[in-house]
């Protein structure tokens, strides 16, 4: 049997063993910012963790499956592309992880190019055209031509570039193509350059027109010469050139890998006609012409008849007949030339300038000379076409001219012709003609020996100088033509117009003040009649100054003698009242009192230095003195009034207050009892007395006034009499009486 109290323990152990976690991994043995296809990666395994060993499956992410179960795997990228590479690792116990990373393989261009020719003469450009697929990436180029002699133009980044090779052998020209991102390709072609043959055409000559020159080339086994125009022949070194204007010969030569050598020689030809005799003279017989010949080194004349000398440039010639000089001789090329020039011998001319004539003063003559085939008129200022052998004058008097004609040459003959000009009649006529509608007129012309008026109805008479016209138009115009003794005319124009009805105008009248003028304006007619004639200073004249006594209305008639207008003219009077002025005042000495003046206009006051305002209507006056004040006005219309008004400086019973009652009760109101003015300049004394006739008060002072006791006493109410000797401002004495009520 178990004691009291037993105690059992039973311990439990639980035993866990950690794994560590296996984490897949792998780097990129060869890694680059940029792959470029075909790309060899090698891939290796940093995996950690887990229990060794492990196991790899590798897919590289071209095709599903496992391409590698290697630690370090390789695979080559032929194409283009992203890839993403799977690495799957499993542990001893078991486990598996997966790492993956993407790749990108850039697509790299592949290069090739080609040339326009493989082998070519030194000196020569080789085009070469890039053949290169670049996958459409806008690829960049960079060429070397394997010509280190030709400087900087040994590299090219042109697509299409083309280089020139001045030395023969072989050269291997380099192209890299390269992508936006740096996959490059290179690729190489060779080129033969061949050596050019030499070979010389010899210096360029010249020759005269005619001539031949033998050209001889060298350097060469075989030669072509080019043009064949003028050559012997085509094939030779040497041959003979005859060309009849200058002419570039080419002669080429070829080599046994078609390289070909070329030069030129220029075959100059002299230009002809460089000699110059000068330019054909025109003499009379026996006149010598001097000739000279230009452009040659030496000169020969011929024919010698009528030269001076025969062997210099200048000589004189004097033939009988007209003759053709030869000038020859060598020109500056050295060639031989000539050139002529004709001595014309010309027949003497005869001078006609026809016969004289009489003209007319204002008409035009006809001048027509003959004799040769060059004429001139003088004076030429007075002629027309002066050099022809018509010519046109005007004179206006009696004048001669001279003709001189010549044959081309410097012979000359001289004939002269007077024209003798008449005077014509000075046809005068009236002057401006007017005629009443309707109406007729006598025309008037003088000058002439006989009259012809141009046909016309309304016309009297068409010989005489006077005829009688009544015309139905305005303007109507009379052409009258007058003949004088010596037969010579004028033509004269006469105007009559038709007068227009009178029309009457006048300026507006006007208003005018009482007593005053103004001056009337009328127009339109010649003469004038004013009514009534009431102030009116002339009634028969346009502008007569009217001073109406009272306001008019003028009626103003006008005439021409044909027809009558009238129209009327206002003058008004203006009859508005003038200025009055207030009454008269009386006040004391510089108390201001107010004037006022009653009308309507402008306003004046005098004096001007006793008012306020001198220019206004009501003012305001001071004044120590008894003064007349003037008030001028002028209203609307101008007119002129004034009026006066006395301001009276003084005192009377009007200006001096003197209570009838006061109230001295202590109030403070009406305590005393004073003489109230301004207008007094002395007090001589002021007394109050009882009925009973006792003074009780008496002072000189206006300032102080009664109280209402006597001897200190209050006095009861009542009535009391006073008496007040008083000066006013105008030195007028007064005495003032009354009584006065004391009120308690």
């Amino acid at each position: 049997m178990l004691s009291k109290y037993h105690l059992l323990f039973i311990i439990c152990f639980s035993v866990t063993v950690a794994r560590a976690q296996l984490s897949a991994d792998f780097i990129i043995q060869n890694q680059s910012s940029t792959y470029c296809h075909p790309e060899d990666l090698t891939f290796v395994s940093t995996t950690t963790g887990g229990t060794m060993p492990y196991t790899y499956a590798w897919n590289f992410g071209f095709s599903p499956g496992i391409q590698s179960t290697f630690q370090t795997a390789y695979y080559i990228y032929f194409n283009c592309g992203t890839y993403t590479v799977t690495l799957t690792v499993t542990d001893a116990t078991g486990q598996t992880d997966v790492k993956t990373q993407t790749i990108t393989i850039n697509c790299s261009p592949y290069g090739q190019f080609g040339m326009n020719d493989t082998t070519v003469c030194a000196g020569q450009k080789i085009s070469f055209k890039d053949f290169s697929y670049t996958y459409n990436l806008p690829c960049t180029y960079n060429w070397n031509f394997d010509d280190p002699l030709s400087g900087l133009s040994n590299h090219s980044t042109a697509q299409n570039p083309e280089h020139q090779f001045e030395t023969a052998g072989t050269y291997n020209v380099m192209m890299v193509i390269i992508s936006p991102v740096g996959c490059t390709d290179t690729v190489h072609n060779t080129v033969s350059i061949l050596p050019t043959p030499s070979i010389t055409a010899g210096p360029d000559v010249t020759i005269c027109p005619g001539s031949t020159t033998t050209l001889n080339a060298s350097g060469a086994t075989q030669y072509h010469w080019q043009p064949s125009v003028g050559l012997s022949n085509t094939y030779l070194a040497t041959t003979y050139a005859t060309p009849t204007v200058t002419t570039t010969y080419t002669v080429s030569t070829g080599s046994l890998g078609g390289c070909v050598a070329k030069d030129s020689i220029v075959v100059s030809v002299s230009p002809t006609g460089t000699a110059d005799a000068g330019p054909n003279k025109m003499a009379c017989i026996g006149d010598s012409v001097s000739l000279l010949a230009t452009g040659l080194t030496s000169c020969i004349w011929t024919p010698s008849t009528g030269l001076n000398t025969t062997n210099t440039f200048n000589v004189n010639a004097s033939p009988l007949n007209t003759t053709v000089y030869y000038a020859s001789g060598i020109d500056l090329n050295g060639c031989q030339v000539f050139d002529s020039v004709i001595v014309y011998i010309l027949p003497p001319p005869t001078a006609n300038a026809g016969n004289d004539v009489t003209i007319c003063e204002g008409t035009k003559v006809e001048l027509s000379g003959t004799g040769g085939n060059s004429f001139q008129w003088e004076p030429a200022n007075q002629v027309t076409n002066a050099n022809s052998y018509h010519a046109t004058a005007s004179p206006s008097s009696t004048s001669t001219y001279t003709l001189t004609v010549s044959n081309g040459g410097s012979c000359t003959s001289v004939d002269t012709i007077v024209v003798t000009v008449l005077p014509k009649p000075l046809l005068v006529s009236s002057g401006n003609n007017y005629v009443c509608p309707g109406g007729y007129i006598q025309l008037s012309v003088s000058g002439a020996s006989s009259y012809q008026w141009n046909a016309d109805p309304s016309l009297s008479i068409l010989n005489i100088p006077n005829p009688t016209a009544t015309p139905t138009g305005s303007p109507t115009t009379y052409i009258v033509t007058g003949t004088a003794a010596n037969g010579c005319q004028d033509t004269a124009h006469v105007i009559v117009y038709n007068k227009q009805p009178v029309e009457v105008k006048a300026l507006p009248g006007g208003e005018v003040c009482p007593g005053s003028d103004i001056q009337l304006f009328a127009q339109g007619a010649l003469s004038y009649e004013w009514f009534p004639t009431t102030g009116l200073d002339n009634p028969h004249i346009p502008t007569p100054v009217s001073s109406p006594p009272y306001s008019i209305t003028y009626k103003v008639k006008g005439t021409d003698g044909c027809t009558a207008d009238s129209t009327f003219v206002q003058v008004t009077v203006n009859a508005a009242g003038g200025v009055d002025a207030s009454d008269d005042v009386q006040t004391f000495a510089n108390n201001p009192v107010t004037l006022s003046a009653f009308g309507t206009g402008t306003f004046s006051w005098e004096p001007q230095g006793l008012v306020d305002c001198a220019t206004c209507q009501t003012v305001q006056a001071t004044v120590n003195e008894t003064t007349t004040f003037v008030v001028t006005n002028y209203n609307e219309a101008g007119c002129r009034s004034e009026d006066t008004v006395v301001v009276f400086v003084g005192c009377n019973s009007d200006l001096i207050f003197i209570p009838n009652a006061f109230s001295p009760n202590g109030d403070g109101k009406n305590e005393r009892f004073y003489i109230r003015t301004k207008g007094v300049q002395q007090f001589n004394y002021f007394k109050i007395y009882t009925r009973t006739g006792q003074c009780i008060f008496e002072t000189n002072t206006s300032t102080i006034g009664w109280d209402g006791t006597f001897n200190g006493m209050k006095l009861p109410p009542g009535v009391f009499s006073y008496v007040a000797e008083v000066i006013c401002s105008d030195n007028q004495k007064m005495i003032l009486t009354g009584n006065v009520t004391l009120i308690r």
